[in-house]
């Protein structure tokens, strides 16, 4: 596939990773230089976002993180997908205040592809059952293929002759 589209990726990486995530958030960061270093990804754009974020204002807030989670929510119900396991909403409690607030768990890492300024697709993701994890995005990307969206349910089946 040959395009002019700009295509841009924002990469989301949670900050204080260490262990085994941190050594896949590393290859991550690997991957996704390698690919900016080709012809298929025009733009990175690369953010740190925190463990989790408070949902009901009652805890810790990030607006980045949550404005970045709002339009993949839209996206995944435009497309019907699931962000679900990888973005999830869980009871917190705050040691230090004694608070209790539902926070949304951000993953380890993500990315969101945009096409001439239109979310395209989000990583990690479930569709019909499958998952797609970052990785599976940047295998997409790197063979060029169409990136699922809502423009690809409105093109005609071709016939195979």
């Amino acid at each position: 596939m040959t395009t002019t589209t700009k295509r841009r990726l924002a990469v989301y990486l949670r900050d204080e990773t260490r262990g085994l995530a941190g050594r896949c958030q590393a290859a991550f960061r690997e991957a996704v230089r390698e690919l900016a270093a080709g012809p298929t990804v025009d733009t990175v754009d690369v953010y740190e976002w925190p463990r989790k974020v408070a949902v009901d204002g009652q805890g810790p807030t990030d607006e980045r993180a949550q404005r970045a989670f709002n339009a993949f929510s839209q996206w995944a119900r435009e497309n019907d997908v699931r962000l679900h396991p990888a973005f999830a909403t869980r009871a917190c409690y705050d040691w230090t205040t004694g608070a209790r607030y539902t926070a949304l768990v951000l993953p380890v890492m993500a990315i969101a592809v945009y096409e001439a300024g239109e979310l395209q697709a989000v990583y990690p993701h479930t569709d019909d059952g499958t998952y797609y994890t970052v990785f599976d995005g940047l295998d997409d990307l790197e063979t060029d293929e169409p990136v699922p969206g809502p423009a690809d349910d409105d093109l005609p089946a071709v016939p195979v002759e």
